[in-house]
C-alpha cells in the first residue's frame, strides 16, 4: 500500500505488449488514476514503503551485472 490509503503502488507489464517488461505504477484505491512510476525496459516490481512513508523500495534488473540478477533501488517519496 501507498502512505495514502487510497493509494495502491503495483507492477505490471500492461504497457508492453510481448509481456516481458515490467514497470510500477500508483492507481487509486477505485481504480481510477492510474500513473506509471518507472520508465526502463526492464524488469521493476515488488514495491514497498518504508514504515514512515519517505521511501519506496523496489527490485530492479537494469543495470543488472548478469541476466537474472535483481538490484534493490530505494528512492526518496516526495509527494
Amino acid at each position: 500500500m501507498h502512505p495514502d490509503p487510497r493509494k495502491i503502488v503495483f507492477s505490471s507489464n500492461l504497457h508492453d505488449p510481448s509481456g516481458r517488461s515490467f514497470a510500477l505504477y500508483l492507481i487509486d484505491r477505485d481504480g481510477g488514476g492510474i500513473e506509471r512510476l518507472t520508465w526502463t525496459e526492464s524488469f521493476a516490481s515488488f514495491p514497498m514503503f518504508s514504515r514512515d512513508g519517505s521511501q519506496l523500495v523496489f527490485c530492479s534488473n537494469r543495470g543488472a551485472a548478469a541476466p537474472r540478477d535483481l538490484d534493490v533501488f530505494i528512492c526518496d517519496w516526495v509527494a
